[in-house]
């Protein structure tokens, strides 16, 4: 990937765009990326949500973090 991601980055990245302006809980996350062969847990997301924002510089700084439920993405693109 251009932006140094990892497969398992992108695949979180994926599921916040194309759900962007909607909020995800980290249930619902984690559920996708394990219909995607992805093992993770939700604490494992966060970390995971961490690392992609400072990957994504600027776009990363569209991920929002929903507290106590999960993320959202707008803006950026």
């Amino acid at each position: 990937h251009k932006t140094g991601r990892t497969q398992t980055e992108h695949e979180r990245w994926m599921v916040l765009i194309r759900q962007a302006d909607r909020s995800l809980s980290r249930k619902e996350i984690t559920a996708y990326l394990k219909s995607k062969n992805v093992a993770v847990s939700e604490r494992g997301l966060d970390v995971g949500i961490m690392n992609l924002r400072k990957k994504m510089g600027a776009c990363g700084e569209c991920i929002h973090t929903l507290r106590g439920h999960g993320y959202k993405f707008r803006g950026c693109l």
